[in-house]
């Protein structure tokens, strides 16, 4: 994996599609009209594809304090109006966040850090057409993992329905932004404490039809 500061692309296009998404919410008076299926249309064509890129999540660089972040190499694609897939999502990250007040979790962060990676079936909708952008629903990821000598259910739900779970594609410059948020962690279908939140930035780097 590689360092790596959060361009001030990705930023202002986060900041721009927070703004603009939280102004779609359809319940507040302020003249958003939803796409119509041909704008839809429209936006899937455009987005529509295979694309290669860097994700970017929260860590901790011992050498450097004032780095808090790390990237590694990721790919998704969109292939309906509705749907978006990511591939091999490094599930491994999300143990950066984990808090290890207990050797319960100690054990739990040490075995997440070894599990391998994961696809994750996303909901999309596009809700604006000049910028094009979407909000994203991710699946829940489970799997079993054990520590301690024990096979455990592990599930992590992301946030669902969230103005800040988005992507936005800058026609400029050819690169889809994205964001999404693991929500929390739980253990055999019980909620635990062991992670707050945690958000992933997603920047394209190639992208094909």
């Amino acid at each position: 994996m590689k360092r790596f500061k959060i361009s001030t692309l990705v930023m202002c296009c986060l900041a721009a599609m927070s703004l603009t998404l939280a102004s779609c919410d359809t319940s507040n008076d302020d003249g958003y009209r939803p796409l119509t299926k041909e704008e839809v249309k429209t936006a899937f064509y455009t987005v529509n594809g295979d694309y290669v890129g860097k994700l970017i999540y929260e860590a901790t660089n011992v050498m450097n304090t004032k780095d808090n972040t790390d990237t590694t190499a990721v790919s998704w694609s969109i292939k309906t109006d509705s749907t978006l897939h990511i591939k091999s999502f490094p599930i491994a990250t999300i143990a950066y966040n984990v808090k290890t007040n207990t050797d319960e979790a100690k054990a739990f962060k040490q075995a997440l850090e070894k599990q391998p990676s994961v696809d994750i079936d996303c909901a999309i909708g596009f809700v604006t057409l000049s910028p094009i952008q979407f909000i994203i629903n991710p699946s829940t990821v489970t799997f079993t993992m054990n520590w301690n000598g024990k096979d455990h259910k592990v599930q992590i739900p992301f946030m669902i329905n969230y103005s800040r779970s988005f992507g936005q594609y800058n026609s400029n410059k050819n690169i889809l932004s994205m964001q999404i948020a693991a929500a929390a962690i739980y253990v055999d279908e019980k909620p635990t404490s062991l992670m707050d939140g945690k958000f992933y930035l997603f920047e394209s780097t190639s992208y094909a039809f």
